[in-house]
């Protein structure tokens, strides 16, 4: 091993601070494996924690076929992992490390994700090489990466028709001899050595090394998630604006439902449905007048007619009986007027009625008495003088009647 191998590896420890390398032993995969039928190339080599032999032939290092558009690796850590660095020990054949080595050629333009599959696309791109040449990419990369993910994928491709920098190889490789993966294997805990645990109101992690939530639990907000939501504000990312709750009260900072109840107009339990047709008010009990215009049509919270009233009532909630105004004395007076000459000429014409009655009455009887007078079989022999002056008093009675004028009607 050459001295700037060694100085490479001093370098990198640096980086390593407390964390624990979570990659060693752990599930691997690659595409292309150069000479699928020795194991001395195998996708493990980069997880078995020997870095002494930097050579293809050495048995620690991951080689992958000649002529691959594309190279794949990944690496299993067999759950969501707090990751906080990656190192990546390239293969040098042991060689001076630099623009004169072969193979640094291989690995520019590459690229590493952390996934929670094994598609480097549904993960976060933690590095994407453009800035690199061969003289300038080093042995040992190191990658900060602070995401949480279970698969750490390398990729790097050379497709046809494109057009890739000066120095850059004519194939994609892997050709790497570790990689390392330092973080906390519990994704709940973060600090130099994870030691520290994430604030309780965060949403699953936190930032590995400062303990800050990547998300918060609905209800809460802040870099620790310490605080709740402002005032009329409830839920995840306290995005949503509470209901009408009683008092204009603050919501529950979780769940939006209002603990006192709703405003005048509003129900359920977030106090954010108004009023069902035909009710308003206080818990939505009271019904709508049935005098609206349009029945039982009324606003959620003041029960005003929505339409006005029917015809005859008045109020806001068209329970009272209209009344006509009092400059309205020319109509009122003519119908009463009206109304008497009606009861007048109704009595007249009752009075007219009756005394024609009688008077027939009258005549009916005299006939009859007369007739019966005249009649042989009804004589008995004699004349009953008081009958017949009986019978000349009612006519005479009768001849004193006179017809009634109009003008006697009237009166």
């Amino acid at each position: 091993m050459t001295a700037v191998t060694i100085a490479a590896l001093i370098f990198a420890t640096d980086f390593v601070f407390c964390y624990e390398n979570i990659a060693l032993f752990k599930p691997t995969w690659q595409s292309n494996q150069y000479n699928l039928g020795n194991d001395i190339f195998h996708s493990s080599n980069a997880v078995d924690g020997l870095k002494t032999d930097l050579g293809a032939w050495g048995g620690q290092c991951v080689i992958s076929a000649d002529k691959q558009r594309t190279a794949i690796w990944w690496l299993n850590l067999t759950s969501v992992v707090s990751i906080h660095h990656i190192l990546i020990y390239y293969r040098t054949e042991n060689e001076k490390w630099g623009a004169s080595n072969p193979y640094t050629s291989r690995f520019l333009g590459f690229s590493v994700y952390i996934s929670n599959t094994t598609d480097r696309l549904d993960g976060h791109l933690c590095f994407h090489d453009t800035i690199y040449n061969r003289s300038t990419i080093p042995a040992v990369v190191n990658i900060t990466c602070p995401v949480h993910g279970q698969y750490v994928i390398y990729y790097n491709e050379r497709l046809q028709n494109v057009n890739y920098p000066t120095g850059y190889s004519q194939y994609a490789f892997t050709d790497f001899c570790e990689v390392e993966v330092y973080g906390c294997v519990n994704p709940m805990r973060y600090g130099s050595n994870c030691s520290l645990l994430c604030p309780v109101n965060c949403r699953q992690y936190c930032q590995i090394q400062s303990g800050n939530c990547f998300q918060c639990s609905p209800g809460y907000k802040g870099e620790h998630c310490e605080q709740k939501c402002d005032g009329n504000q409830y839920g995840p990312n306290c995005g949503k604006t509470c209901g009408s709750c009683r008092y204009l009260r603050q919501c529950h900072h979780v769940n939006g439902s209002c603990e006192d109840g709703c405003n005048p107009g509003y129900q359920g339990e977030k106090c954010n449905k108004v009023c069902s047709f035909g009710y308003f008010g206080s818990d939505c009990k009271e019904e709508c007048s049935a005098f609206c215009k349009t029945t039982r049509d009324c606003h959620y919270e003041t029960g005003s007619c929505t339409e006005g009233c029917k015809s005859g009532w008045q109020g806001h909630d068209c329970f009272q009986i209209q009344e006509k105004e009092e400059n309205d004395w020319p109509s009122r007076f003519y119908g009463l007027l009206a109304a008497f000459c009606v009861c007048v000429a109704v009595i007249v014409v009752l009075l007219v009625v009756v005394f024609l009655q009688r008077r027939r009455i009258i005549v009916r009887k005299a006939q009859k008495t007369l007739k019966e007078s005249k009649n042989p079989q009804c004589n008995t022999g004699y004349v009953d003088v008081m009958s017949t002056e009986n019978i000349k008093s009612e006519y005479q009675e009768l001849s004193d009647i006179k017809e009634p004028s109009t003008y006697d009607v009237i009166k």
